[in-house]
């Protein structure tokens, strides 16, 4: 039987078959945000919508937690974007390719963050 569990201490959602497991979506903590970072699935679990629903999962228990949620994992971010547009919804933040730019320059270094954006800003405005 297949299954899905967030596993919050692993900071990941888990997908098993029969306790074995399958699947994973991964993420890390930055700034108080949630951005996976990967997923995965065996190649003969795929085309079940297991992806799926790790990425939903995983962002049913960032809003549940108040946390933000990014993707810097392609599948994720495309997966993400489908929901928030058969929500009806659109982000309203830091353009999200701007942040995991800067993600994949500063990773680790959630206090060299804010400084970067603020640079990125002023930039953008000159």
């Amino acid at each position: 039987m297949l299954s899905v569990r967030f596993e919050k201490e692993h900071h990941c959602v888990c997908a098993y078959d029969e306790g074995r497991k399958i699947g994973e979506c991964t993420f890390r903590l930055v700034a108080g945000d949630w951005v996976i970072d990967h997923t995965y699935v065996e190649d003969a679990y795929r085309d079940r919508g297991l992806a799926a629903k790790m990425v939903d999962l995983l962002a049913e228990e960032a809003q549940k937690a108040g946390a933000g949620l990014l993707a810097s994992c392609s599948y994720a971010r495309e997966r993400l974007s489908q929901k928030n547009k058969a929500c009806g919804k659109e982000k309203e933040r830091q353009a999200d390719g701007d942040l995991l730019d800067l993600l994949v320059r500063v990773p680790g270094k959630v206090s060299d963050l804010q400084d970067e954006i603020d640079r990125m800003n002023r930039k953008k405005k000159s």
